[in-house]
């Protein structure tokens, strides 16, 4: 797997380093353990920094039956920068910002996860965690012939960290 932990807090770290205090989340926590994981990578980096996580600014990104993927509603009070879950919520929540009259990164910095196309044909393209799918493919094969080859071996996670993509959804303030 992803190590959704690291790379969310290195993507938060990204945004303070750029002068950012008031930082949200988008992504509705308890929907997956990726998700889980990565808010509380967000939330470790903001507690280290002294930063307040405020509720009104954690965004669910669907409604309760997991369909309207993507449908979220933002604050009045909007903070200066997001970290969504994933590059597909980023992208929809840059559409968004801008239905509301936001510009991105002007108004508001948005950064994703993943590094899917989405994140390069975005405009502007989303700063994001970039996973090396070749990497976990071949960890993952190695795992099964690991467990081929040794059936009373015991289970294990494996988890590899991604890399931080600069693009341009953040503004340094």
């Amino acid at each position: 797997i992803s190590n959704g932990i690291s790379g969310a807090y290195r993507i938060t770290k990204h945004l303070i380093e750029n002068g950012h205090k008031d930082i949200g989340f988008i992504g509705t926590r308890l929907a997956t353990s990726s998700i889980y994981d990565r808010f509380n990578g967000y939330a470790r980096a903001m507690l280290e920094n002294n930063l307040i996580i405020r509720e009104e600014w954690i965004i669910n990104d669907r409604k309760n039956d997991n369909m309207n993927f993507g449908e979220m509603d933002f604050p009045s009070a909007m903070p200066t920068a997001f970290v969504c879950n994933c590059d597909e919520i980023a992208f929809a929540a840059i559409r968004k910002l801008k239905s509301l009259g936001y510009s991105v990164p002007d108004d508001v910095s948005v950064v994703g996860y993943d590094n899917f196309l989405i994140s390069e044909i975005a405009e502007p393209q989303i700063t994001t965690i970039s996973v090396d799918a070749n990497e976990l493919a071949d960890i993952a094969v190695a795992t099964l012939i690991d467990r081929i080859n040794n059936p009373l071996k015991k289970p294990e996670i494996r988890s590899i960290n991604g890399n931080l993509e600069i693009k341009n959804s953040v503004k340094k303030l």
